[in-house]
């Protein structure tokens, strides 16, 4: 029942779309956001972390595609987080109340497996396999008076339980096989048992909110070496639960805080291009998120019959640890989280820890500061 009714909610805002097809925001904005702004893709991973362990188990690898910009908007792909935003009264409450909003849109994949993957029968003592294939559209606002706090929300709609997790892996394995000459990593061969095997239709709506804490204070022309952040997120779908979250960034650095995420997967990430973008930076990040959880689809499964079910751990500890280089003539990102982790996730089995890494590249798109510079 509850699965039921928290699914629900993240999934009404279709229909309401269907009805209402809202208007494009006029584009004579106080801060008109470029058309598009940057181009990034990440890759998830064991084998990125640092020592590069392929542990194969728990969260084992995720992919992703962001574009960011105008276009996401003009092109109306925002309706869903749009009616989001309204039912839950969050737009108008925080983001039409300030003057800068930034659009990102985001295609991506995950995957789980249990520790033991050379056998077909489920693992009824470890976490089931389970993956998620789809497409977020976020929205991030700030105000022009205040650069010190961000809000953010998001709309995903996504597919439990395609082969798309079982093929990138079988495929990565035997290559590492082929390579090493070794009878491992093995074929998985329990993708079958996964969480709505054959397909399912999911949703989520998440929000957040960070605000500078320490440090340089943001929206000033200085060059920036140390600052510390803190917040909070929510979201209710396929994973429904609520988070705190405490980022710090250490080095030499002239964007805000907003336009940085170390987590790939986490809301945010927009890399909204900041008019000092000329600028090479440097940095080390850290960051940890507490979080409770109350539901957990890709552990204990939504509305179609799955093999093997758990429940989740009430709390759980999430960081990320790494660095970040951006070189300005090549107008491109490179952000290395060398030591993500999960405390453990679900109940029964026995209790482990997971590490991973993560490897994100963006390309900033030419802003209108660098036409200004070259006339």
């Amino acid at each position: 029942m509850l699965k039921s009714l928290l699914l629900g909610l993240a999934l009404v805002a279709f229909p309401l779309t269907a009805q209402q097809q809202p208007e494009d925001p006029p584009l004579e904005l106080e801060f008109p956001e470029g058309k598009f702004t940057a181009f990034s893709f990440f890759v998830e991973n064991d084998l990125v972390q640092a020592g590069g362990r392929n542990e194969d188990r728990n969260y084992t690898g995720g992919f992703g595609f962001q574009f960011n910009g105008r276009f996401i908007r003009m092109a109306h792909l925002t309706a869903p987080l749009d009616a989001s935003d309204g039912l839950t009264r969050f737009s108008k409450k925080k983001h039409e109340v300030r003057e800068r909003h930034y659009h990102s849109l985001l295609v991506f994949g995950t995957g789980f497996t249990p520790d033991n993957l050379n056998t077909e029968e489920p693992v009824l003592d470890d976490r089931p396999y389970a993956s998620l294939v789809g497409i977020a559209v976020r929205r991030l606002s700030v105000s022009n008076a205040s650069f010190d706090h961000a809000w953010s929300s998001e709309f995903a709609v996504a597919m439990l339980g395609l082969g798309v997790a079982e093929s990138v892996q079988t495929t990565l394995h035997r290559r590492l096989r082929a390579r090493s000459g070794l009878e491992v990593p093995y074929d998985p061969l329990g993708w079958e048992n996964q969480i709505s095997d054959g397909g399912e239709l999911t949703a989520l709506y998440r929000i957040g909110y960070e605000a500078h804490l320490a440090g340089a204070k943001p929206g000033t022309p200085e060059r920036r070496h140390f600052q510390l952040t803190g917040g909070f997120g929510a979201s209710a779908g396929y994973y429904t639960n609520a988070n705190l979250l405490l980022n710090a960034r250490l080095g030499w650095f002239d964007t805000e805080f907003w336009e940085f995420t170390p987590n790939a997967m986490s809301l945010g990430n927009q890399v909204a291009r900041s008019d000092r973008r000329s600028n090479w930076e440097l940095f080390a990040f850290a960051g940890v998120r507490p979080r409770l959880n109350i539901y957990n689809a890709l552990l204990q499964g939504q509305f179609a019959a799955s093999v093997h079910t758990v429940d989740p751990k009430p709390v759980t500890l999430e960081w990320d640890l790494g660095v970040a280089l951006y070189v300005p003539r090549i107008r491109t990102q490179v952000t290395w989280n060398a030591f993500a982790g999960r405390t453990p996730e679900f109940e029964g089995g026995t209790p482990r820890t997971h590490t991973w890494g993560s490897i994100i590249v963006t390309f900033v798109a030419r802003g209108k500061q660098d036409d200004d510079r070259e006339q």
